[in-house]
């Protein structure tokens, strides 16, 4: 029984993933470790098979193959996600948690998550490696991941060096302090290197650390220190 030789370590359950290890210390070694595959190995048409174990009874490995149809892409019902790869391989039951693997280098492009359905169509979303990368320092520990929040929805804005503010949460760490419109050059001091590093520095962060903004407001340079809020609560 697959619940009897392993134990869980952390969890994310804003990101439906959560890591495992045996309990038998001395089977550690049993199986074979992928490699996270970089953010810009990512590709449109990259082909991929998503791996599980539907009877964990007998532990029968299962495979299906397809290709990535979109990276990138935001989701508005799972929000607390950065952005996601959208794969074509048909997911069954028992698929999510398992690993999304470049078919031609072997690597992990994503682990399986939840399945949306528009119009009785299944379109299966895999977290991607590089949010797979940052959370990892903190699932090895035990208990739940909790995920900071800036109360503020971040997109693109006008160039590659900059993010645009859409959106303020009522009382959240923003209010007050970022304005819609406002264009964020650095995060922490770092200059923007996109939505997707932003996104992903913000979902590795804890409920109760500070990040500070810099920009321009109607023109005007501006900086401001937020104190993040957690996930749950919103």
């Amino acid at each position: 029984n697959v619940s009897e030789e392993l134990e869980t370590l952390g969890y994310s359950k804003e990101c439906d993933i959560m890591l495992l290890a045996p309990k038998d210390k001395a089977r550690a070694h049993y199986g074979r470790p992928l490699k996270l595959a970089p953010h810009t190995a990512i590709r449109h048409g990259m082909r991929v098979m998503s791996l599980s174990i539907l009877d964990v009874g007998r532990a029968t490995p299962f495979a299906t193959y397809g290709e990535v149809n979109a990276y990138d892409v935001a989701v508005d019902d799972q929000k607390w996600l950065p952005r996601l790869v959208v794969s074509s391989p048909y997911l069954l039951h028992g698929f999510s948690g398992g690993p999304l693997v470049s078919v031609d280098t072997g690597e992990m492009v994503g682990v399986n998550g939840r399945t949306r359905y528009d119009d009785a169509v299944q379109i299966p979303f895999a977290l991607p490696s590089e949010a797979i990368r940052a959370l990892l320092p903190r699932l090895v520990n035990p208990g739940r991941v909790h995920h900071g929040s800036i109360g503020a929805k971040l997109e693109d804005g006008p160039d590659a060096t900059t993010l645009a503010i859409n959106g303020v949460v009522a009382k959240g760490p923003a209010d007050g302090k970022l304005k819609n419109g406002d264009l964020i050059t650095m995060i922490d001091a770092t200059p923007v290197q996109s939505l997707f590093h932003a996104e992903l520095r913000i979902l590795a962060s804890v409920p109760g650390a500070t990040m500070r903004f810099t920009g321009t407001r109607d023109g005007k340079p501006f900086e401001v220190e937020l104190t993040l809020a957690s996930l749950d609560n919103e």
